[in-house]
């Protein structure tokens, strides 16, 4: 996915209602999977953190903040906070529903 796209997908997220944070990307390397984070191959979650240290506060549906955001990281991937701040804490919605309708569906702040 080209950082355009990703940027655009974030951007449609907000614009449901979908608070979005962006996260470190893993890059495939001929040696194996490293994350873009400073650790490198020795990151324990190779591209499924966050890159600010406050997420929970820097989560936004505000597509201007996450145009900004991905200017500065053009190679972030896109997180979406969850629990109970968040409004989607202990409510799992059935697996046989498709993505799209489960994400629909699932409860916003």
């Amino acid at each position: 996915m080209t950082a355009v796209m990703m940027v655009e997908h974030a951007v449609e997220l907000a614009r449901l209602g979908i608070e979005v944070i962006l996260v470190h990307n893993p890059i495939i390397t001929s040696t194996g999977v490293m994350c873009d984070c400073h650790k490198g191959y020795a990151c324990p979650s190779i591209g499924k953190h966050p890159i600010d240290k406050d997420w929970a506060a820097g989560s936004t549906t505000d597509p201007a903040i996450l145009r900004q955001r991905f200017e500065i990281y053009p190679t972030a991937s896109i997180g979406i906070p969850t629990g109970r701040r968040f409004g989607t804490g202990r409510k799992a919605l059935p697996r046989s529903m498709p993505s799209n309708e489960r994400l629909a569906r699932s409860p916003r702040r």
